[in-house]
């Protein structure tokens, strides 16, 4: 993991709100639908800052002008695993769930109709399971940004309507759910110790 918590630009016009270790009930997986974005672009788009409305037009983008990053986390085509904020920031990325939620992205384009690289769903489970056990959280409150009430999806006579479909219906969150679950026991011996110095930040 390649830590930019305090290396990359905040919102100077916004301020952020905090949370304790115990509020936090679940991660969410995201995917940020464009391709070749480093960490600083994806930084820059939702803070506003070192950048301008036509640095996304190409992505179809709008700046979001949040205080920080909108996620905690941002995996990279490659495998590369970056931590952006801290876990402690309530970052902008769920609506009403934020408070209780991590959130890490994929830089994953779903529209493309096919599923991630092997190298990022690899970094993925490795991550989740790590953030599992060292904050406390339980595998089985992993979600995908389209299984959340609300903000992906609602109740139209009775019927469950998606409004997101993030990260991609290519990705079966059961199995990654299931896969994290199987990997947790193990995770102490294979991770070395600057991978989870964010998480021990926060613990």
């Amino acid at each position: 993991m390649i830590d930019l918590w305090n290396k990359l630009p905040l919102n100077p016009t916004k301020k952020f709100k905090t949370r304790r270790l115990f509020q936090l009930e679940y991660i969410i997986v995201h995917a940020i639908s464009a391709e070749n974005w480093t960490p600083q672009k994806l930084n820059a788009l939702c803070t506003g800052v070192d950048a301008t409305p036509d640095d996304f037009t190409d992505d179809l983008k709008d700046m979001r002008n949040e205080p920080t990053c909108s996620y905690h986390d941002y995996i990279r085509a490659d495998g590369t695993l970056y931590h952006i904020v801290d876990y402690h920031i309530r970052t902008w990325h769920v609506g009403n769930w934020n408070t209780k939620c991590i959130g890490v992205a994929l830089e994953y384009k779903p529209k493309l109709n096919k599923g991630p690289s092997e190298a990022m769903m690899a970094t993925l489970k490795n991550y989740l399971a790590m953030a599992c056990l060292y904050l406390s959280i339980d595998p089985r409150k992993i979600r995908g940004h389209r299984e959340l009430e609300g903000t992906g999806w609602y109740l139209r006579k009775g019927k469950k309507v998606l409004r997101k479909t993030c990260p991609g219906m290519k990705i079966d969150l059961s199995l990654l759910r299931d896969d994290v679950m199987g990997m947790i026991e193990g995770i102490e011996e294979i991770t070395s110790k600057d991978s989870i110095k964010p998480f021990l930040r926060f613990t």
